[in-house]
């Protein structure tokens, strides 16, 4: 008898511990719903706070792009800077609907191109949403229909978009990624300018996350050669990931390089909207166009001066080509 009232009271004290816990996970299930249905609220008001910020912001600061800037634009010696244009592209892949952006701003960045005829217009990574044989070729086909233009590799381009399997360099597609995107890391000297494009996705994953970005060995020595020679009055840097955002390599081991390599300003093309930070002088510039559907897609156009450079910054918005002359104002 007494062995049986040990039994049941060590049972009912497990049945109690059990309801507890079942309990517990309940409100925790719910605490987890309640928590997440709050988030999706708040980045949805954060969206449209985003919206509506940078809306009024084009009205007050910026100016339709006129005949006199396209005159003045044809003068001048112009790089175009233009980033991750995949989330509201309609011409390189079929977009989600969240992403379908009506403006259709490739067409507009297109015909500016043409008009302008720019030095070398930039693409700075994430160009297609998914790498596949089709997006490839339409991404070459957008390349020939912009004959100055320049790509460079996002994790995107490289990995695809939650596809969980990284594609080993050259990819799947060799013949057609070499059409697009030549070299990982490259440079060109024009009008005494130093254009370096790097590549920063160089880390593998076996997950829905981009990889590590950094640089890898080789790179790393050809930009500290490339640097050091000096074979040009000065030089701009080109990626895809802001390396200054993400790992204290950049300020210890890149920045001297930069400092003493006459480098006037960095781009990368991973974000919207457009983040100026100057770092020990030199203009570091983040850009791209916005996951968010109704944010304006951007690109930045460079002019080269003798031994200085000004930025444009350019928005499209309800279908008209937006223009605020000489951003170079940032975070200091």
């Amino acid at each position: 008898m007494k062995y049986l009232k040990s039994i049941i009271f060590i049972s009912s004290i497990t049945c109690i511990v059990i309801v507890c816990l079942i309990g517990a996970i309940i409100v925790k299930n719910k605490l987890y719903r309640f928590n997440k249905r709050v988030s999706v609220i708040l980045d949805r008001q954060n969206k449209i706070f985003d919206i509506v910020v940078h809306n009024n912001l084009i009205v007050n600061d910026y100016a339709i792009f006129s005949l006199q800037d396209l005159l003045h634009f044809q003068k001048e010696k112009r790089l175009l800077f233009i980033g991750h244009i995949y989330p509201q592209n309609s011409f390189t892949y079929k977009p989600k609907p969240q992403f379908n952006n009506k403006e259709k701003p490739i067409q507009i960045l297109r015909n500016f191109e043409a008009k302008i005829n720019p030095l070398r217009t930039i693409f700075g990574g994430d160009n297609l949403y998914e790498s596949t044989n089709e997006s490839l070729e339409i991404l070459v086909d957008l390349k020939s229909k912009i004959p100055t233009s320049k790509f460079i590799l996002g994790n995107h381009d490289m990995y695809g978009c939650c596809s969980c399997n990284a594609y080993n360099l050259p990819n799947d597609f060799p013949e057609m990624f070499n059409k697009i995107y030549g070299k990982l890391y490259d440079y060109e000297i024009i009008h005494d300018v130093c254009l370096i494009y790097l590549h920063t996705s160089t880390g593998k994953t076996s997950s829905c996350e981009s990889g590590p970005v950094c640089f890898e060995g080789k790179q790393r020595l050809f930009l500290e050669k490339l640097l050091n020679k000096k074979k040009y009055k000065y030089a701009l840097l080109f990626m895809h990931h802001a390396l200054w955002k993400y790992n204290n390599d950049w300020i210890e081991k890149i920045l001297p390089l930069l400092k003493t390599g006459r480098v006037k300003a960095v781009f990368a093309g991973d974000e919207s909207p457009l983040d100026v930070h100057f770092i020990e002088d030199i203009p570091h510039y983040h850009t791209g166009w916005s996951k968010t559907d109704g944010l304006p897609p951007e690109w930045l156009s460079i002019k080269l001066n003798n031994d200085s450079i000004s930025v444009d910054q350019h928005k499209v918005f309800k279908g008209k080509h937006y223009l605020r002359k000489n951003n170079n104002n940032g975070n200091r």
